[in-house]
């Protein structure tokens, strides 16, 4: 991560970090999204990884000093990183986390999936995504 000035990009104090997943996206990088999680008034980086099957997707939530959100990266042996969002999706005042793939998941600031999910989803783009019956 780099900090901007008026003649060139600083590399900030605790980057690079090196991610221990295979690659980014499904042929490409999966665009990474910032938020404030942890409500410190830094945004958190998240970034989407997966190795080629049958191993784990891992979703990584970074802080400003290049060290992890506690409760994090999350392993997961479903694809739940097709795409990743942030939001308050309880009214708590708080950042969730959604990830979609093989079914929509909803994660609080530490990691556990909330209650009520994940939830199948019926996923047209997506042919590797399960089906609502």
């Amino acid at each position: 991560m780099f900090s901007q000035t008026p003649d060139e990009p600083i590399l900030l104090n605790g980057f690079p970090i090196i991610l221990d997943s295979g690659f980014f996206g499904s042929g490409g990088l999966r665009a990474p999204l910032t938020a404030d999680f942890n409500r410190d008034g830094y945004p958190e980086i998240v970034i989407a990884t997966r190795f080629p099957p049958p191993a784990k997707n891992k979703i990584h939530i970074i802080k400003y000093d290049g060290t992890y959100l506690d409760g994090w990266p999350k392993s997961f042996s479903s694809d739940v990183s097709v795409a990743i969002a942030a939001g308050d999706v309880d009214g708590n005042g708080t950042m969730e986390l959604c990830g979609i793939g093989d079914s929509l998941y909803v994660f609080n600031t530490d990691g556990i999936i909330m209650p009520g999910f994940p939830v199948s989803v019926n996923d047209t783009m997506y042919p590797h995504a399960n089906r609502i019956k």
